[in-house]
């Protein structure tokens, strides 16, 4: 499981790189941590170009200057130095490599120098399909443990088979000891494993090479001693796992052998009767003692738990064996109270059994009892234990009867294994994925509920079939005699296969084939199938990859710096709820000099909203470079994405122009959250509310322009989309207006991409954690002082009527402001 994730992982790694070839280093490490987080065994992914001689330079010059520090190609001598790689025609340095931390030396070292590292590449890039390297020591790596590169070729022409089609390697980097430990389950003995294990490349020249190995000391290399072995293939390499029990896993298990249970009852009778009689009469038959003692050890040796009791009910004999399964307590009680005394109730109940129902207490009543099962919870014992008793009554000679005899045997092992067995089948039974159960020969005897969900065919016509039933004709006649070749062999077989329906859809499947051994005799009885469908987790990982493909796409639309005007700061942010957005904001700079600022919001989020607003973007910006006035450009962004967009789809949006030097704001709000304009105060000075109705809904949205405003120096506008306001916290209540004001009123001094940063920020924290729902964007502008024009003035002569002292105002103003005299005309213009 730990290598098909790691295969997994390395395979996405390769499809992002075909797509997106030449992918930001970032880009890269975000990616691979996403892959890298929920595989255990893997060590590191690394994108590994093919570099030509005469690109070597250049390649070596990026990567420095991608902030590679250092970056050369480099390789590895026999004597284990790294030096710079010497000429040859074609390079496979490992140029980006994630994580970095723990990774660094490998960067620039030279897959192709090394005759280990170069098979592999070379069998990927003629196969076409994933490879495994034989076992190779890393270069990061200070000590000489073991790993395999797991790699994946990636072509230049996606539908190529050529070798010389590959521009490079997808590599992931597996170490063996982490493979193995994530593998397997933690139980008893030294460092949390029951076994002693070594993992062995017995194919290897000379002496078979150990990979793996958790024994130490006097044990390494014993574990080959034993008789555990188990055969694997991964990725095209071949090993054995041995195993060897730790000391302290077998401090805990018997050594003794099994006593075979099931004596004859016949037998059993005639002993019992016989030391019953002899214990009644050895006063009479003093002769016959010696024989008694003898048959008293017998039973007391016996492997069956033995009570014998007369007619009263007194016990005359209680083995060992009966002692430890009943936990007896005090021997002198009547039948009536055995139930209490002992702890006896009925199986699956917290009922005492019915004393005069015991099988003793039946036997000494002169009854024979088959085997009754009885559960005991006796104090004495620890444990609940299942015992199965056999009675029948003692007769003498003449047939009198003397008594009675209860046989036990403990069932607790076979009950739990029952239970075991039971919850196992109905694990089977409910399972997700497919299980069927073929014979040596092919033909299905069992099938489970998921395997007729997945596949159409119910049990009664996949029994007695074979799953040829499946085949979709997709897999080659090598892939199924490789798969018949291998199970054959005693090995498990593990591939993803093709397969199609009862209705003719294929489907693909994670398939494991494990042969079943007779237990006596070793010979393969059966074959076990597991199949798991893949096609839904293909499908999302198809989807997942897109949608992080979109979203890189995506941001490169928002604009990645605001323009530079004279008279305005500017700043956009957003963050998005998935990996693609709704939401819209955009900075275009008209020819007069004039700044046009949008903030729109797509109904809903995700890729459908992501493609709306690209396309609400492209037609915007075309319609901004013809010089129309707002209006006209309202009503045919409303005719264009009415004749794309379907019901309920829709657009709301804040359109505005803003002229640096004067100060004029014309608007239009098309049914979105309204902006708010602040003085340089904090104070609120206006709103712009809707004046429309939103995009894509009406032939005619009546689009009207907002009251005319003008920003004086230091009034500032934001405009947010409502993932800002309705953000909401665990306990329901949204992040809202006030929120936003408070905000604002702590980062008054603040730059505008500040503010702005700062309100996303503060309305993602009023989440508290939980998942984002919407899309979140805020835009910032504020207007400064650049020079002195009749509304400046105009400002200034209002300013100084409110009797504002000149060192409230603003730093840069006093300069200008103390060179007007009182009262000057505001109709004037003074020009800077």
């Amino acid at each position: 499981v730990q290598f098909t994730r790691a295969a997994a992982a390395v395979k996405e790694t390769g499809a992002m790189l075909r797509v997106t070839p030449r992918l930001p280093r970032e880009s890269f490490a975000n990616l691979a941590a996403d892959l890298h987080r929920d595989v255990a065994c893997l060590m590191a992914l690394e994108w590994v170009p093919r570099v030509s001689a005469p690109e070597r330079e250049a390649h070596e010059r990026e990567a420095r200057r991608d902030g590679v520090e250092g970056y050369e190609i480099r390789e590895r001598l026999p004597s284990g130095e790294v030096v710079r790689a010497a000429t040859r025609p074609v390079y496979y340095p490992v140029s980006f490599v994630a994580p970095i931390e723990g990774n660094r030396p490998a960067f620039g070292l030279d897959l192709g120098s090394d005759r280990t590292r170069a098979a592999v590449l070379e069998r990927a890039a003629r196969t076409g399909e994933p490879s495994l390297s034989e076992p190779v020591h890393l270069v990061q790596e200070t000590e000489l443990s073991w790993a395999l590169l797991l790699v994946v070729p990636v072509r230049t022409v996606a539908t190529s088979a050529a070798a010389q089609d590959v521009s490079g390697f997808a590599v992931g980097v597996v170490r063996v000891e982490n493979l193995v430990r994530s593998s397997l389950p933690a139980s008893r003995g030294r460092g949390g494993e029951a076994m002693g294990l070594e993992l062995v490349d017995e194919d290897a020249k000379g002496q078979p090479v150990v990979l793996f190995s958790n024994l130490a000391g006097d044990q390494a290399g014993k574990a080959r001693e034993t008789s555990l072995r188990e055969p694997l293939a991964l990725g095209g390499q071949h090993w054995s796992l041995f195993g060897r029990p730790h000391r302290t896993s077998l401090a805990g298990t018997s050594s003794g052998l099994a006593v075979a249970a099931g004596t004859g009852a016949f037998l059993v009778y005639e002993l019992l009767l016989a030391v019953a009689l002899s214990l009644r009469g050895r006063a009479r038959e003093g002769v016959r003692h010696a024989e008694a003692e003898l048959i008293r050890s017998v039973i007391r040796s016996m492997p069956e738990g033995v009570i014998i009791a007369d007619t009263t009910g007194q016990f005359i004999v209680i083995n060992d064996a009966a002692r430890r399964m009943v936990g007896v307590g005090p021997t002198h009680v009547s039948p009536a109270e055995w139930s209490q005394a002992f702890g006896l109730y009925m199986p699956g109940t917290d009922r005492l059994f019915p004393a005069d129902e015991l099988p003793l207490a039946r036997a000494i009543r002169g009854e024979e009892i088959t085997e009754t099962e009885v559960l005991v919870r006796n104090p004495r014992l620890g444990a609940e234990t299942w015992i199965g008793a056999t009675a029948f009554p003692l007769r003498d000679g003449e047939g009198r009867l003397r008594g009675g005899v209860a046989v036990f045997r403990d069932l607790t092992e076979r009950k739990r294994t029952g239970e075991l067995t039971e919850r196992l089948s109905s694990a089977v039974e409910q399972t997700a994925d497919s299980v069927l159960i073929t014979d040596r020969r092919g033909v299905i005897e069992y099938v489970n509920p998921a395997f007729e969900v997945t596949t159409g065919y119910s049990r009664t016509e996949a029994i007695g079939n074979t799953p040829r039933i499946l085949r979709s004709g997709k897999q080659p006649a090598e892939f199924y005699a490789t798969m018949w070749s291998t199970i054959l062999g005693g090995d498990v077989f593990k591939g993803t296969l093709i397969n199609r329906k009862k209705s003719g859809v294929l489907f693909v499947t994670e398939q494991t084939i494990t042969p079943m051994r007779d237990s006596r005799t070793g010979q393969l009885t059966h074959f076990v199938s597991v199949l798991r469908d893949l096609t839904d987790r293909l499908k999302l990982a198809e989807n997942a990859f897109e949608q992080r493909l979109a979203g890189l796409v995506q941001q490169r639309l928002f604009p990645r710096t605001p323009p530079r005007l004279p008279g305005l700061e500017i700043a956009g942010v957003f963050a998005p709820a998935q990996a693609t957005c709704g939401d819209y904001f955009d900075f275009i700079s008209m020819p007069d000099g004039k700044l046009m600022f949008v903030v729109a919001d797509v109904c809903g989020h995700g890729m459908s909203a992501a493609l709306i607003m690209a396309e609400t973007r492209a037609y915007l910006r075309s319609l901004a470079r013809t010089g129309m006035q707002i209006q006209r450009i309202v009503a045919e962004l409303n005719r264009l994405l009415l004749e794309d967009l379907e019901a309920p789809q829709f657009v709301t949006m804040i359109l505005g122009t803003l002229d640096a030097r004067s100060g004029a704001l014309v608007w239009a709000n098309m049914g979105h959250p309204k902006g708010l304009l602040f003085d340089a105060t904090g104070a609120m000075r206006a709103t712009l509310d809707s004046t429309c109705r939103p995009l894509g809904l009406f032939t005619d949205i009546g689009c009207q322009l907002g009251k005319p405003i003008t920003l004086d120096p230091d009034d500032f506008l934001l405009v947010m989309t409502d993932g800002v306001l309705e953000t909401t916290a665990p306990d329901g209540t949204e992040f809202g207006l006030g929120a936003v004001l408070d905000v604002v009123m702590a980062n008054l001094q603040a730059p505008a991409e500040t503010v702005a940063q700062r309100v996303v920020e503060a309305a993602l924290a009023h989440q508290s954690g939980q998942p984002q729902l919407d899309d979140v964007t805020a835009v910032f502008i504020r207007r400064y002082f650049v020079g002195i024009g009749s509304h400046d003035l105009t400002f200034l002569n209002r300013t100084r009527t409110r009797n504002q002292a000149r060192d409230g105002l603003p730093a840069r103003w006093q300069q200008d402001f103390a060179r007007l005299p009182l009262g000057i005309d505001a109709r004037e213009s003074v020009e800077p």
